[in-house]
């Protein structure tokens, strides 16, 4: 199922019907109880804020359209509740299929990038969509960055066929396939990853002095790679003067900025009316009428041409709250603190990178408004965070 949605998302579906049916013949055979986690019941409390925001809409094509794509919230915690009475759901299994999937992905990207590049397309066809066909850059470099996790989690842990000898070439060309895609969240989370990682790998080994060194050593090392490479450079110079811009009159921003503007000038116009309209609708406008209202909001503040693109608030935390209201945002927020710290107290990095990659890009995009999100995101927590997730220890190897 997870390599279907990162390879073949259009058949996605297919993989759910024939899970079902493995669903059916485990419960008639008597080998499966039935048990839903505590992750599983916070997302289908999510979709149901969502459904109950159905009662304000006033655009019911939108919102069924919403359910649709929403549906994993709800359907997975129910399909992943039914579990063997005997064995689980094994993460090196899932983690190899992760770390195929995102492999033969980014070797169709590539294919795709040399097409257009001898196609007489140029430098710029290694960079963003082109590299990255099959998902938005800024999901894929989440199913990327998780992907590295789980290689060195495997190899700390001494799983079978988990070598440097692959590893290390596995991890660069991760770290390639995040400064093309050219999504500077998913590379700030990429850096922010490994500083932490070094800091808590440095301080266990080589004690409390060296861990404050590294602490004040590599946010140096990694300003010096945003400002010294090109493409992160371009992207990190207009982020920040367009920040400084706004900080001066944020109003006066919203109003004056001309069509057609760049990513970062867009997202400080969608976050500002955004974040006025949900203050003035704390309970959410309803399922399906967001975009109306962020278009409606855009027209007053003299951005028509922005408005007729019908966009959402680039950040889920607003699109969230927006849509459904203060409910429906508590609700995520529970889920993504509750994924930590269930990621933390169970030694598990895979559903700690998870959510904190989620809730991370959630400040930066809209990311469970698309199936690239929402599907890997519930697949990847009901099953990282099943009861009956089976984690091999040291001792131990994938047969």
């Amino acid at each position: 199922m997870l390599g279907v949605s990162i390879l073949f998302p259009h058949f996605f579906g297919a993989t759910v019907i024939l899970y079902s049916g493995l669903i059916i013949h485990g419960v008639v055979s008597k080998r499966l109880y039935f048990k839903v986690d505590p992750i599983g019941w916070i997302l289908i409390a999510f979709y149901f804020t969502y459904l109950t925001g159905t009662l304000k809409t006033e655009h019911w094509d939108i919102a069924s359209k919403t359910l649709e794509y929403k549906l994993s919230f709800f359907l997975f915690p129910l399909l992943f509740a039914f579990k063997p009475k005997q064995g689980g759901f094994h993460l090196p299994i899932i983690s190899s299929g992760l770390v195929l999937s995102v492999l033969l992905a980014t070797f169709y990207g590539l294919f795709n990038a040399f097409m257009c590049y001898f196609g007489g397309g140029g430098k710029t066809c290694f960079l963003t969509v082109i590299v990255s066909p099959i998902h938005h850059p800024t999901y894929f470099v989440v199913y990327w960055i998780t992907a590295l996790i789980a290689v060195w989690f495997g190899k700390f842990n001494n799983w079978k066929n988990y070598k440097l000898s692959w590893i290390l070439p596995f991890t660069l060309l991760g770290i390639a396939i995040h400064a093309l895609s050219l999504s500077l969240a998913g590379i700030l989370f990429l850096m922010l990853t490994i500083f932490i990682t070094v800091i808590y790998s440095v301080t266990r080994k080589f004690g409390r002095i060296a861990g404050i060194i590294s602490l004040f050593t590599l946010p140096f090392i990694g300003f010096l790679i945003i400002t010294r490479t090109p493409q992160i450079e371009g992207e990190w110079n207009g982020a920040k003067w367009y920040a400084e811009q706004y900080a001066k009159d944020p109003e006066g921003f919203v109003r004056n900025a001309k069509y057609p503007m760049s990513g970062s000038e867009e997202r400080l116009i969608l976050w500002t009316v955004s974040a006025q309209e949900f203050s003035k609708n704390l309970m959410g406008v309803g399922t399906g009428n967001t975009e109306e209202t962020i278009a409606n909001a855009l027209i007053d503040h003299g951005q028509t041409e922005q408005a007729e693109k019908n966009l959402n608030p680039h950040n889920q935390f607003l699109q969230t709250g927006l849509e459904v209201g203060m409910i429906g945002l508590t609700v995520l927020i529970v889920i993504l603190g509750f994924g930590i710290y269930q990621g933390i107290r169970n030694g598990n990095p895979l559903l700690l990178v998870v959510s904190s990659a989620l809730a991370f890009n959630c400040l930066f995009e809209s990311m469970l408004q698309r199936q690239s999100g929402v599907v890997f995101f519930a697949l990847m927590m009901c099953t990282l965070g099943s009861s009956a997730l089976m984690q091999y220890k040291k001792e131990k190897s994938l047969n």
